[in-house]
């Protein structure tokens, strides 16, 4: 680990990609990618809690949210299942978005897990009308845990989080200013939506402004209202104007995973989560100190994964960074990076430009 929080690490697994970068977040996260020759690879590390390793860390209804491919296809999984803490799996709830093509509310009609009181890595099943998932898992801490699929049909990875236990929920349950990002994790495109709007707690939306970028095509700073409707069981949908249909779950107060059923962007699948906004109003001063950096998409035809860190002064400006890219497989390692930021109070919406030396070459 350097001073500016920057780290590598490597596994001795036999299995490549074993070579990794990382930036520390905190005391407890980091944002890690795959740096070495043989491809590319993003996600996160968390500490664990120990003292959860046991059937009992899964006990509840748990939302989740499943990302990957099926074949060529771009896969989302969101949903929800109740587990009884002893190793059981008794009903849920799931919609699924394969290759652009979503189908809402299938049911989870049963399925088993367990966890290894020692390490915390957990097998589990969920049994639907037409298919068996297997998936293999890790408990985080009680009532969250990160999972990958272990079916060679669909390859997928994501993660469940406990929902507010003994609530019904309604319309109340959005309410307030809140943020979004919806990101395809599949095959051949990339897409990327991230955006905020205020809900009434009464199923209206409005002061909505969205950004969204279609493998380079960027449509910016976009305004929608918009409708929605909360079910007692947290499942909700919502309907922006513009023709924009969305899915989503809603687990702690503030939060839900969400993910988009319409066919505005052909075979695209995107799925992500909402977040209760913090501020009423934002401004650059709110954006100063160091901070970590973290993102995945594609340069050209390769995909990208970039970590590392910036220090920003809260007047607009990035004074340093560094950053850590991997292109397809190609490594560039401590790129020194500069930039600058703004902020729009009356959509908390901001931008960021960082100046990228060549051979990267391009502004981000």
């Amino acid at each position: 680990v350097t001073s500016d929080g920057r780290g590598t690490l490597q596994f001795a697994d036999g299995h490549s990609p074993s070579t990794f970068h990382f930036v520390l977040v905190n005391g407890d996260q980091l944002q890690i990618t795959g740096f070495d020759a043989t491809g590319t690879a993003s996600g996160q590390a968390i500490t664990r809690d120990v003292t959860t390793f046991a059937d009992t860390a899964l006990s509840g209804t748990h939302i989740f949210d499943f990302a990957g491919v099926q074949g060529s296809n771009g896969l989302s999984q969101i949903g929800e299942f109740t587990a009884d803490g002893a190793g059981n799996i008794k009903s849920g709830l799931m919609d699924s978005n394969i290759g652009g093509v979503a189908t809402a509310q299938i049911p989870i009609t049963g399925g088993a897990y367990s966890v290894d009181t020692i390490t915390g890595r957990g097998t589990a099943t969920l049994i639907t009308s037409s298919v068996t998932f297997q998936l293999s898992f890790y408990v985080v801490s009680r009532g969250l845990a990160e999972f990958v699929g272990a079916d060679t049909t669909q390859q997928v990875a994501g993660v469940t989080s406990q929902q507010a236990p003994n609530t019904t929920f309604n319309n109340t349950s959005l309410a307030g200013n809140l943020a979004f990002l919806l990101a395809n994790p599949g095959s051949g495109s990339t897409f990327a939506s991230a955006g905020s709007f205020a809900a009434d707690g009464n199923g209206g939306l409005s002061s909505g402004v969205l950004d969204e970028n279609s493998i380079g095509t960027l449509n910016a700073n976009a305004a929608f209202n918009g409708t929605y409707h909360v079910a007692s069981n947290g499942r909700g949908t919502a309907s922006f104007t513009g023709g924009r249909t969305y899915v989503f779950y809603v687990g702690q107060p503030g939060s839900a995973f969400f993910q988009e059923t319409d066919a505005s962007h052909g075979t695209v699948t995107c799925d992500g989560f909402l977040a209760q906004q913090q501020s009423a109003s934002f401004s650059q001063a709110l954006i100063t100190g160091n901070y970590a950096i973290a993102t995945s998409g594609l340069s050209g035809a390769s995909i990208q994964q970039l970590v590392g860190e910036m220090a920003s002064n809260g007047a607009g400006n990035v004074s340093s960074g560094a950053i850590d890219v991997n292109t397809g497989g190609t490594l560039s390692p401590g790129v020194a990076v500069t930039g600058a930021y703004a902020t729009s109070s009356s959509a908390e919406r901001g931008t960021l430009t960082l100046a990228l030396p060549s051979p990267l070459n391009q502004p981000r």
